[in-house]
């Protein structure tokens, strides 16, 4: 069970993207677009955020350029700058077995995102990793409609009223998508849905409504499962709405597979993938079940084994 847990968790820390990042007070700020001031006024409040690391910014710059888009930049900074040892001893990490630094470090990235969000003025946040592009089926297929990327983005936001979803996941992959529950359309579009699914995988980009960033600040430390799959847990084993992610499909955006180098993206995370989701979605309710996972009420709990082994202070796989 153990080694097959590990397998599960050292792929999803390499689908996920290589963003390593925390917080810096010297980021640089941003707007949602560049829409007119009137329509500023009508519109909700959305920020974007972007976990970026220095050579993956000229990416970043392209992609706003692209998509007319101002984003804030949040500072990545490299997982050999953790010291899994100490982040154990100090009971931030809660497994029983030793995850891959960079996975904690994405956590942390993505946490520095939600805190910038949380920090901000915006009603609802938009977190970018630093390889985020836009999907096919947009550029291409135009099912979003041949319209901005800002204007979709108020759409979607827009739904979060009569779905009451907290997370909305705009560029799932790996997902079971034969099992979708299709909730709404989506409209001013061609042919978009949104829906609740088993095993929406993939955090390169996706929605946070200001109590959603609350909830995943909250129950997401100490780290228990890759930045992906901490949601997703969050989400199933909600009875009464404690925290509930949709998907929207197709999927809004991908992820970068050209220009990334460094041996992390040999795969090509198609957004549904049923066999392979399956597999995933069966050992999430052994995770769920192996480490007592609950809401209590609006508290999400689960038992860690911190201590179980002593954990080197970086570590580059999972073991065995």
């Amino acid at each position: 069970m153990e080694s097959a847990c590990a397998s599960l968790l050292l792929f999803l820390a390499c689908v996920a993207t290589r963003v390593s990042a925390v917080w810096s007070g010297d980021n640089r700020l941003g707007a949602l677009d560049v829409m007119s001031y009137k329509k500023a006024q009508e519109a909700v409040a959305i920020g974007l955020f972007a976990v970026v690391m220095p050579e993956r910014m000229e990416h970043v710059r392209r992609f706003m350029k692209d998509n007319n888009l101002a984003v804030e930049i949040v500072d990545g900074v490299p997982a050999k700058t953790l010291n899994e040892t100490y982040l154990q001893e100090t009971k931030q990490i809660r497994a029983d077995y030793c995850a891959p630094t960079r996975a904690i470090a994405l956590a942390k990235g993505h946490r520095g995102a939600l805190r910038a969000f949380l920090d901000s003025d915006n009603d609802f946040g938009v977190i970018f990793e630093d390889d985020a592009i836009t999907s096919a089926a947009h550029t291409k297929d135009r099912s979003y409609g041949n319209r901005s990327i800002s204007d979709i983005l108020q759409e979607l936001s827009a739904t979060s009223s009569d779905l009451n979803w907290d997370l909305l996941n705009m560029g799932r992959c790996i997902d079971l998508c034969k099992s979708d529950k299709k909730l709404s359309e989506v409209p001013g579009c061609e042919s978009v849905d949104i829906v609740d699914s088993p095993n929406p995988m993939c955090a390169h980009s996706y929605m946070v409504t200001r109590a959603g960033a609350e909830k995943l600040m909250k129950w997401t430390w100490p780290f228990f499962a890759v930045w992906d799959v901490m949601p997703i847990l969050m989400h199933k084993l909600s009875v009464d709405g404690q925290f509930r992610m949709l998907s929207t499909t197709p999927r809004l955006f991908d992820q970068d597979r050209e220009s990334v180098t460094d041996g992390l993206h040999n795969d090509s995370n198609l957004e549904c993938d049923n066999e392979l989701g399956a597999v995933y979605a069966e050992n999430q309710k052994r995770h769920m079940r192996n480490a007592h996972m609950h809401w209590n009420d609006y508290s999400f709990e689960h038992r860690g084994t911190t201590g179980h082994r002593i954990c080197p202070e970086f570590v580059l796989d999972v073991p065995e």
